[in-house]
């Protein structure tokens, strides 16, 4: 085993949901009085509060009526208008308002209000609330105070007076109403007569009439499109005679060649008498060659006959001709004169159209407004029939629901006890939590392994729950491990003896040194125990109370003190001399015997250092149980001399920074740490970090026989079992809080 052990890096666990809770439960008793404070505080200024009533109506804002026909004859202004009815509501809410409510309904000399002036039926009324219903068109009235007896009667007085208020207004409003829609009767009238006279000047403006107009304007449409049609027409027919006209005409400036070279021309041919002409020319042609064929002469009289009548058949042809191209030529050469003509016409009747469309233009425009102007005549002469004083009867806006009634004497409305309650609950419970957080913030005693492990790299090498024992009764306490085999303490110092037993795995000798941070922190009572449980194992254990200032262990085992350790140490003789046995527990012990004057001194002796090794060379054990380190230097002298040091802490009581000075000395000496046990950690503590608890009650029934039973207390951890005080206590208040595992 090494003097120093090397530095180990550790890593806090993540704290989860869990752990607030348990917090909560180990500091409940001050959540539970502040929560107890809270609603006693809640009860107090709850009683001293002003017990406040309240009266109340509802009110309905009546929807507007329909006319027959489906339109809105008349809506009141309070539903047409949405501020004006936040307006009103506040208006309603005013104490000028409720002042001459009370003058209208004449309150004072009431019979409910006998010998009550108007100033003081006034100041009953602690404060008035209107509230229309969100989505409907219900409003909520009430008037608050602490005088129940005339609220009813006020609330139904303000009804009452924004009642009357409200039909003034829808008379006015239907009065104001009417009126406007006879002028728009009249505007309309008027509007109609000017736009007949702007007609009338619009058609004598360009020379119409009103009941010829249709019919101009129709003939002077079918004007334009006939000439335009007839202008398209000779523009068709120029293209289309065009290539002859100039073929013809070519022919006529030829005089001797150019008629004859016309004479296949397809428009010549297609004329009727050029036609006949040349069947009458093909016919004589034809006899002519028949005559040739009977071998007649030329000179035969009838070939001359025939030649004579073909002569005078072409001549016709030919004069025919002539006329057909001269005819044709004048014919196009007059379609140019014929085309302008048309689309003169056409221009003019088109200018004509254009300002006949323009007065008809204006005429729909005239005629639209006046249609206009005739429906919102007649739509106002309608309502104006609805709105008759006959048709349109009173209208209220207001309609009362239900009237106020006499508010409950036993039952204000102010204070709400079950809210302030409720309030206080939350807030004490609020503040009992945070100072719980608070108290475990500000507690810097070892609770846990973490508390550890944040101050040394010391390992936790077991947890040792609190020893239920009179504070006198120091051998129970001290030899639990051996009287009570099947307790949770004697399997939490078995568990720390397996521990030790795995890490000398060379199995050598040891001896371990015992000590604490300060004192009543339970270092005897562990290495009481530990003697026992290493003795239970078989192995041969002596236990050398090395405490020579304030020795018990001769108490413990209820053994001589005459001679002892001190004896040793100052005579020289035989370690065995100064032993006695304790054969039913299985060790050997050396007491402290008389306390020296000078302890230090003896333990940090030669002898001291070969008492050990003689020790060690006959046990397998040798357990030194030695003063606090915190408070005298006896256990830093004899850390150079074992093989391990254990410290044990009070869990709940040992603070952390003379945990850390501690072991900042063993280390500063080269002393072999050889880890720390967390002593008398309570059941209350084992019942918040359920790991803990449950490992040790469940083992302390192995090999019992018995089945493990929880008790009311052991299954519910948030209500722990009132505890005996420890063995160590010293009643200081950090001897009662639990140690976190």
């Amino acid at each position: 085993m090494t003097p120093t052990q090397p530095p180990r890096t550790t890593l806090a666990p993540a704290t989860q949901a869990k752990d607030y809770w348990l917090i909560v439960l180990k500091h409940g008793q001050w959540v539970i009085l502040v929560l107890a404070v809270a609603l006693a505080l809640t009860w107090f200024l709850t009683e001293r509060q002003t017990k406040t009533y309240r009266s109340a109506a509802v009110i309905e804002m009546v929807p507007p009526r329909l006319s027959s026909v489906g339109g809105a004859t008349f809506a009141p202004r309070i539903f047409q208008d949405v501020s004006y009815l936040k307006t009103q509501l506040v208006k309603l809410e005013m104490r000028s308002t409720l002042n001459d409510a009370i003058t209208d309904a004449e309150l004072v000399g009431h019979e409910d209000l006998v010998g009550m002036a108007k100033a003081d039926i006034l100041a009953a009324a602690g404060s008035v609330r209107a509230s229309q219903r969100r989505g409907q068109y219900l409003v909520d009235v009430s008037i608050s105070g602490s005088n129940h007896k005339v609220l009813d009667d006020l609330c139904n007085a303000l009804v009452r007076h924004f009642r009357a208020i409200q039909r003034d207004e829808s008379e006015l409003q239907r009065k104001s109403r009417k009126s406007e829609l006879e002028e728009r009767v009249a505007s309309t009238s008027s509007g109609m007569s000017v736009r007949e006279v702007q007609k009338r000047s619009a058609l004598e403006q360009q020379g119409f009439s009103e009941a010829s107009f249709d019919d101009e304007y129709l003939k002077l449409s079918n004007d334009r499109r006939r000439f335009l049609d007839k202008r398209t027409e000779v523009q068709i027919q120029k293209i289309e005679d065009e290539a002859t006209y100039r073929a013809f005409a070519a022919a006529l400036q030829d005089g001797a060649e150019g008629p004859e070279s016309l004479s296949q021309h397809p428009r010549v041919l297609a004329n009727e008498d050029v036609r006949d002409a040349l069947n009458r020319i093909a016919t004589l042609r034809a006899e002519q060659a028949e005559l040739r064929a009977r071998k007649a002469g030329r000179k035969d009289p009838e070939i001359l006959s025939l030649d004579r009548a073909i002569a005078r058949v072409e001549a016709r042809r030919r004069e025919v001709q002539d006329a057909y191209v001269r005819h044709f030529v004048s014919g196009y050469e007059a379609l140019d004169p014929q085309l302008i003509a048309y689309e003169t016409l056409a221009a003019e009747k088109d200018r004509d159209l254009k300002q006949a469309a323009g007065v008809r233009a204006r005429l729909d425009e005239i005629n639209a407004d006046t249609a206009r102007l005739a429906g919102e005549k007649a739509a106002a002469q309608r309502e104006l029939e609805l709105l008759a004083p006959s048709a349109f009867g009173v209208v209220d806006s207001v309609k009362v629901i239900s009237w106020a009634g006499e508010p409950s004497a036993s039952r204000p409305v102010s204070p709400n006890k079950p809210m302030n309650f409720a309030l206080g609950a939350v807030l004490g419970l609020l503040g009992g939590v945070g100072l719980a957080f608070l108290a475990e913030h500000l507690d810097d005693t070892i609770l846990s392994k973490v508390d550890l492990e944040r101050i040394s790299d010391a390992p936790l090498i077991g947890v040792i729950p609190r020893i239920s024992a009179h504070k006198k009764d120091v051998g129970k306490r001290d030899l639990m491990a051996y009287r009570e085999k099947k307790s949770s303490v004697a399997e939490a110092f078995r568990g720390i003896r397996t521990a030790l037993t795995l890490r000398d795995r060379a199995g050598r000798r040891s001896v371990l040194l015992f000590s604490s941070a300060g004192p009543r922190e339970g270092k005897t009572t562990t290495a009481t125990n530990m003697a026992c449980v290493l003795a239970q194992s078989g192995d041969s254990v002596v236990l050398v109370d090395a405490d020579l200032r304030k020795p018990r262990i001769h108490k413990s085992m209820e053994l001589e003190n005459v001679n002892g350790l001190s004896s040793l140490l100052t005579q020289d003789a035989d370690p065995s001399e100064f032993t006695q046995t304790m054969p039913d527990v299985g060790i050997d012990v050396i007491t402290s015997g008389p306390i020296p004057p000078n302890p230090a001194e003896l333990l940090g002796s030669r002898k001291m250092r070969n008492l050990i090794a003689e020790l060690k060379s006959r046990y397998d054990h040798v357990i030194l149980d030695t003063p606090p380190i915190g408070a005298v230097t006896d256990a830093a002298v004899l850390g150079t001399m074992v093989d391990g040091v254990i410290l044990v802490v009070h869990a709940g009581k040992t603070r952390r920074g003379v945990v850390t000075r501690c072991i900042e000395q063993l280390n500063f000496i080269e002393a072999p740490i050889e880890g720390i046990i967390l002593n008398n950690l309570s059941t209350r503590a084992l019942k918040y970090y359920a790991g803990y608890h449950s490992y040790y009650y469940y083992y302390s029934y192995y090999g019992s026989g018995r089945t493990p039973k929880l008790t009311d207390a052991e299954s519910r951890p948030d209500k722990p079992e009132p505890e005996k005080p420890g063995p160590d206590d010293q009643r200081s208040p950090d001897d009662e809080r639990g140690a976190a595992a």
